[in-house]
């Protein structure tokens, strides 16, 4: 844009009524009113321009270089009006760009301030509070895991075996059952799996497969332990138990 401007502030001064006259910024600035005897080269015509053009566009506006006539006055307003223009789409741009990255972010944090609010409005006690808390990062972490399972069901059938593979690879190494199956076998069984976070001290009648912590026996939901569970019903010591159902 600069280079263009400056072209065209050069060209201006050809124009006819200004060529041969003291009407120009040539005649003024370079003490060139002529085309005739001019001894200076072109190349130090194009950087008086190119230097007017940048200060004009980023309204710097130093004055040495100043438009004479109705035309250079049109091209300079032109040229500011273009500089604010081109200004104004470089920072909505950056600011798309920087909103998109942090879109994610920003989600979250309005979803934990919008519940703070409803857990003080209604002063539930802490331990509450501690609990509601826990079990709303479980739900939004599910609906990212959600998402992922879109993407993946859009894939190629060897793309989505790789990609799934890859994503469950630890799980897939916890499981005795899967170590001799086919890899598509793999991909389609864990595609279909759902996973559940199971908080420690809540029965579950889910079978399950512990992929972190250690094992101990939960008490079933009937008040009878491992009622209901053909290998038993256990727990993980750690934040969470990974459950597929």
């Amino acid at each position: 844009m600069a280079h263009l401007m400056a072209c065209i502030f050069y060209a201006i001064s050809y124009l006819p009524g200004s060529v041969d006259s003291s009407h120009n910024w040539r005649c003024v600035e370079l003490e060139v009113c002529s085309d005739e005897g001019d001894e200076r080269d072109l190349f130090e015509h194009y950087i008086v321009s190119l230097f007017w053009s940048f200060t004009t566009i980023t309204t710097v506006g130093y004055g040495d270089i100043v438009p004479v006539n109705k035309y250079e006055r049109l091209i300079s307003i032109l040229c500011m009006v273009a500089g604010v223009g081109l200004f104004g789409y470089l920072m909505g741009t950056l600011s798309s760009m920087v909103q998109k990255m942090n879109m994610d972010e920003l989600l979250e944090l309005e979803r934990q301030d919008a519940l703070q609010a409803f857990l003080a409005y209604r002063a539930l006690p802490q331990h509450l509070s501690d609990r509601i808390t826990e079990y709303y990062k479980f739900v939004w972490e599910r609906e990212l895991r959600l998402q992922e399972r879109d993407w993946l069901h859009g894939l190629s059938s060897s793309l989505r075996t790789e990609a799934v593979l890859y994503m469950y690879q630890d799980a897939v190494e916890h499981i005795p059952f899967l170590h001799d199956k086919n890899i598509h076998f793999i991909a389609d069984m864990m595609l279909q799996l759902r996973r559940r976070d199971q908080l420690r001290g809540r029965a579950t009648q889910l079978h399950v497969f512990c992929v972190t912590g250690s094992r101990r026996r939960l008490p079933s939901p009937l008040g009878r332990e491992g009622a209901g569970h053909p290998h038993g019903a256990d727990e993980a010591r750690g934040t969470r138990l990974s459950v597929f159902s």
